[in-house]
């Protein structure tokens, strides 16, 4: 049954493609598009720090990819960001992910994996590879690691 199902989302994938990009062409027209999207919606609010909201009128769009050559069940968010005058710098981040089967838990997991991401100076005290690298980590640091992993990564 699973590959039948596997089937299934493969040959819908295919089919919805075509529509995903050329929504996705329209939005990076639009002005603030996904800074209005995201800001108004409630629930985003919740994993994002209210002093990072001023990054996502950096966001120019953000598009989900399935890896169908691969396993639909495995797919990529990539978010590109755009800012004048460098107050970030401009770049593609692309975080891959892969729904597992938790053989302990019996349950589906989604999973991910890290990327690569150019911060901005003024958030040095989150930059997780900044604190790695910084070697022995304070309570205080490993909060800031944590926290930057959940909700910047």
């Amino acid at each position: 049954m699973d590959e039948v199902e596997k089937e299934v989302e493969r040959f819908r994938f295919t089919k919805t493609k075509p529509v995903y990009e050329k929504r996705r062409d329209l939005f990076v027209h639009i002005p603030s598009f996904w800074y209005i999207v995201l800001a108004e919606h409630e629930d985003f609010q919740e994993y994002v720090q209210t002093d990072d909201m001023k990054y996502l009128e950096f966001i120019k769009e953000i598009y989900v990819e399935y890896l169908l050559d691969d396993d639909p069940m495995k797919f990529s968010i990539t978010f590109g960001f755009e800012a004048p005058e460098g107050k970030i710098e401009t770049q593609t981040v692309t975080k891959r992910f892969e729904k597992i089967h938790d053989v302990e838990t019996g349950e589906e997991k989604l999973v991910s994996e890290a990327v690569d991401i150019k911060w901005p100076a003024e958030l040095a005290s989150v930059n997780p590879h900044l604190i790695r690298a910084k070697g022995e980590m304070t309570p205080a640091d490993k909060k800031k690691y944590h926290t930057a992993r959940t909700s910047h990564c």
